[in-house]
């Protein structure tokens, strides 16, 4: 079968579409941001950055720019370990960490 440019197209889409399914339950609202930011950020020991993220709130996806902070605080919820980490809008503000075996032991904040 000769792959077209129209048929890439569409294999790009459906792959875009299933990276970003089961981010979210059904009505909740939140941002993904990419593993390495939060990995970066630990590593790096810095106490805050600038970050990318993807507001799937309105249903399209559309990129803004979050700050994201280094805290002793302890989380107030795990967020689940991914490539692409969802993080509900309802947990910005509040330290949250990520289940992984190393990334576990620091705490988070997403802010705007």
């Amino acid at each position: 079968m000769k792959l077209t440019k129209t048929r890439l197209k569409q294999i790009i889409k459906e792959e875009i579409k299933k990276v970003y399914e089961g981010f979210t339950q059904k009505g909740e609202e939140g941002v993904i941001i990419d593993l390495y930011e939060f990995t970066n950020l630990a590593q790096s020991g810095e106490g805050e950055v600038a970050v990318s993220g993807v507001d799937k709130s309105a249903g399209v996806p559309v990129d803004m720019s979050l700050t994201l902070t280094l805290t002793e605080e302890p989380p107030a919820e795990m967020l689940r370990f991914s490539d692409k980490v969802f993080v509900p809008t309802n947990l910005f503000g509040q330290p949250v960490a990520i289940k992984h075996p190393e990334l576990s032991n620091y705490s988070f904040v997403v802010n705007f």
